[in-house]
């Protein structure tokens, strides 16, 4: 009899020359293979039917993965790239970890199956059951929209598949869900919790726990509107790389170089038509920079900061300039706002999400609450964004958060 290790090196000389073999290929071999399928009778047209029920069972799981809706429900762009996607499914099967494992673990897992005694057609149905059964709990969580957001917010998060597939072994449905709120719970919260305002006021900017915070906010505010079927988009989240970004301009982000200047103020200057004054004198900056000998990509921030200030008081609620990295100034915007508009004062950034959300392109929801000062219950102005702004922010944060404070188990 053939042992694992010759198996593979057999099959990999046959294959020599063509796409490496992947552990679903080998897999699916084992699934197929007749010897695999002795029967008493020697029911040959038996065997054969099986055979194409498995093979199209297989094809139509792969089908499904394939829709990257449910790809990225499961996965992050960081993850364990697999050839072929059905592989998910088969580790799970096997209890197996890709980034700990061998590369032929999974092979090696149901080669092993499949030689245990008694070997025959019964065997194969048992194993192939519990594939079709770990897959069929995947789209069960995908269609029932609470598991969907709370599963794919923990795997956005880093929690890996895995675990979370643990949590619901020999659980309810509801142990299950009970479950799943204590691993956000733990995600989300220090193991010193005294309460969400806490959490809040001690949170860094740059952290990435800050970030699964704002996009648990953004999940949560989801959810809470149950006459809603909307799902959040996990696919496009991590494909075009939502990070957290300030909602109003902050000085310690002021552009440095003459280049970055200048594009910054030939961006804000059309949001200050009121001030004809101030209008002058960017014109006159941007004139006067383009005529110096200077390297564009060089640091001018000691003749540009005293402008840079007097544009962010314009834009800040009493002529204050507050650095501000609290929360209640953060949002998650993409990659491509973030790069082409970083730092831009607020109505600037609100007329870009305007324009993203009337394309119809995904703007995540709390960020449109944000910028459209959904959250302020008495908006008096749409030129900056206040204390009153950032106050009904933080609080609507916090009422959201506490849905997950009362799980201490």
């Amino acid at each position: 009899m053939l042992t694992n290790t010759d198996s593979i090196d057999i099959f990999t000389r046959l294959n020599m020359g063509k796409i490496p073999l992947t552990n679903a290929e080998l897999v699916k071999a084992l699934f197929l293979n007749s010897s695999n399928f002795i029967d008493e009778s020697d029911n040959y047209e038996k065997i054969k039917l099986k055979q194409i029920e498995v093979a199209t069972e297989w094809d139509k799981i792969e089908y499904t993965l394939q829709d990257d809706k449910f790809w990225y429900f499961l996965n992050n762009n960081k993850d364990f790239d697999y050839p072929t996607r059905i592989e998910l499914v088969l580790n799970l099967v096997a209890d197996i970890e890709p980034s700990l494992a061998d590369e032929y673990a999974t092979f090696r897992y149901f080669s092993d199956k499949f030689q245990e005694s008694p070997k025959n057609i019964e065997q194969i149905k048992e194993n192939w059951k519990k594939v079709k059964q770990t897959f069929q709990s995947l789209e069960e969580w995908f269609d029932d929209r609470n598991l969907y957001h709370k599963i794919g917010f923990l795997i956005t998060a880093g929690v890996s598949l895995k675990e979370i597939f643990k949590q619901k072994e020999n659980k309810s449905k509801l142990e299950f869900i009970n479950s799943i709120d204590r691993l956000i719970k733990n995600r989300i919260f220090s193991k010193n919790f005294i309460s969400v305002e806490n959490e809040l006021e001690n949170m860094q900017y740059g952290s990435d726990r800050l970030r699964h915070i704002l996009l648990l906010h953004n999940i949560q505010t989801m959810l809470d509107n149950t006459q809603e079927n909307n799902k959040f988009p996990f696919d496009r989240f991590k494909k075009e790389k939502w990070d957290v970004e300030h909602v109003s301009a902050i000085q310690e982000e002021m552009p440095k170089t003459i280049r970055f200047q200048k594009e910054w103020l030939e961006q804000n200057k059309t949001y200050l038509i009121n001030n004809s004054i101030l209008v002058k004198e960017i014109e006159g900056y941007i004139s006067q920079i383009s005529q110096t000998d200077k390297n564009a990509n060089e640091d001018n921030s000691k003749e540009f900061e005293p402008l840079f200030l007097k544009i962010l008081k314009f834009f800040a609620e009493d002529g204050k300039v507050d650095d501000t990295n609290d929360i209640s100034n953060l949002v998650l915007l993409d990659e491509h706002t973030n790069r082409s508009y970083k730092n831009a004062v607020f109505p600037l950034k609100r007329s870009k999400i305007i324009e993203r959300e009337r394309k119809g392109t995904f703007v995540p929801i709390a960020t449109k609450n944000v910028f459209m000062k959904f959250y302020t219950g008495n908006v008096s102005q749409m030129s900056f964004w206040g204390d009153n702004d950032r106050n009904s922010y933080r609080k609507d944060i916090i009422d959201k958060l506490n849905t997950y404070r009362s799980n201490n188990e």
